[in-house]
């Protein structure tokens, strides 16, 4: 038995997979996860998607390297090529593995992937887990710590605009944690929870970002009046209003954080802003989504009338 295997199996009787399932926290009925398999599972499929990804193995035992590089060939030919939130069975995958214990078996996975991450789970539980889980940890933290600090302000203010009650101790949102995630830093599914994962490692979702973004994807549970009222909105005038609703989403979160965060003498610059994805993705709606929703922000137009003004401008 190599050294690697045997400290995994040690750390396996001491602590399972089960154990890493369990809640770090609960913030504003938002409950994050660090869990072992969404994060060997995301790992595996940014290292066989994109070699800026790729793990080094160079110093790992030949066993070891063979265990993980069998994984990515599975991934590879399996699931690499499938977007993690609108791929076929992605999300179903995510889910499954979010809440699993110590066997995967039961999961209904096919039986390459199954046998691809029972093998590989002792290499990256001995490996990669410790740090990643750390990691985790430390941007949980800090995340959570900054939104205890404004979420009395911020959430009465989404849940005006999305005109939908926020998360309570009856409905929660899950929040994942991964350390090596999607391209785009996070992505969410509302069916059939709403659920929400979130790469820890990507730069643009640190600190005060980390949190508008946290409430970004939690916000993807909230939206449904708002898409029918645009797209309402849309029929009534005879536009196609049906592209409003996410860079809508964004700002109202940005602008209610920047905002919120003003009032405590804190500069911030929201997501869409920091990272120009307003003037890349949707500089033809910027004006119109600064004015009309900026005028509700400011309370000199009602919601429907933001609504309104907004798709007649477009």
């Amino acid at each position: 038995m190599n050294q690697s295997l045997a400290v995994a199996i040690l750390c396996l009787l001491a602590a399972g997979p089960a154990a890493a399932q369990e809640r770090v926290t609960s913030v504003a009925d938002l409950q994050f996860y660090s869990s072992f398999w969404m994060n060997l599972h995301h790992r595996l499929h940014a290292d066989a998607r994109d070699k800026k990804n790729r793990v080094d193995a160079s110093r790992w035992s030949a066993e070891d390297r063979a265990a993980w590089n069998t994984a990515l060939e599975v991934y590879a030919r399996e699931l690499a090529q499938r977007d993690l939130r609108t791929g076929k069975d992605m999300t179903i995958i995510s889910g499954r593995l979010s809440g699993a214990g110590d066997s995967i078996a039961s999961l209904g996975f096919s039986d390459d992937h199954r046998r691809a991450l029972e093998a590989v789970a002792p290499v990256y539980r001995a490996r990669l887990w410790p740090e990643d889980d750390k990691r985790n940890r430390a941007w949980i933290e800090d995340v959570t710590t900054r939104l205890r600090r404004i979420s009395a302000r911020v959430l009465p203010q989404l849940e005006a605009f999305y005109r939908t009650p926020w998360y309570s101790a009856q409905r929660t949102a899950r929040v994942d944690i991964v350390y090596v995630g999607d391209a785009r830093g996070g992505y969410t599914w509302v069916y059939p929870e709403v659920h929400s994962v979130i790469d820890a490692a990507d730069a643009t979702y640190q600190g005060w970002l980390g949190v508008e973004m946290t409430l970004h994807e939690a916000s993807h549970g909230l939206t449904g009046p708002l898409i029918a009222a645009l797209e309402n909105a849309g029929r009534a005038a005879n536009k196609d209003a049906g592209g409003l609703w996410h860079p809508v989403q964004f700002f109202v979160v940005g602008e209610i954080m920047k905002r919120t965060l003003a009032s405590d003498g804190v500069t911030f610059a929201s997501y869409l802003y920091e990272t120009g994805l307003f003037d890349r993705a949707w500089a033809q709606y910027k004006r119109a989504i600064e004015t009309s929703i900026g005028a509700w922000l400011d309370q000199r137009l009602d919601w429907n009338a933001a609504i309104a003004q907004l798709v007649a401008a477009i």
